[in-house]
């Protein structure tokens, strides 16, 4: 779901994806797609979902592969490895560790960033109760 909003976000933007300093305020974007902060939340104890930074503020058809390029991801590993990652084709998919290692590098892509960053904080206009990492503040 989280790739369908940015995917939806994209295309009311010149495929252009949102650029900011921490992913809460990338969240407060995508919500108005999503209408569920929910989806922007791991369940792993611990854990966060965090955007690419590779990819953001860039225009789609500059990704190469987005069928391996990751959008979002898990910070944090599973107790078995596994990870959960939404790709810049906007599918989701549980990665074992061995699937992790081969897509792990798409998070150092050296792309063109055409977006500049959000206000740091921009979330905080948006008002949405609930989204990841708002808590502090």
């Amino acid at each position: 779901m989280t790739g369908l909003a940015m995917l939806m976000y994209m295309s009311d933007n010149d495929d252009l994806s949102p650029r900011a300093h921490e992913t809460t305020s990338v969240f407060a974007v995508l919500y108005p797609y999503a209408k569920n902060v929910g989806i922007f939340k791991s369940e792993n104890p611990g854990g966060h979902f965090l955007l690419n930074e590779a990819v953001a503020g860039v225009v789609a058809s500059q990704i190469p592969d987005p069928t391996h390029a990751i959008m979002f991801y898990e910070d944090k590993a599973w107790p078995d490895g596994s990870r959960l990652a939404t790709f810049c084709d906007g599918r989701a998919q549980a990665l074992t560790a061995n699937d992790w290692k081969k897509v792990e590098k798409s998070l150092h892509l050296k792309l063109k960033h055409t977006a500049g960053y959000l206000p740091k904080g921009y979330w905080k206009s948006f008002h949405v109760k609930g989204l990841p990492g708002s808590e502090g503040g």
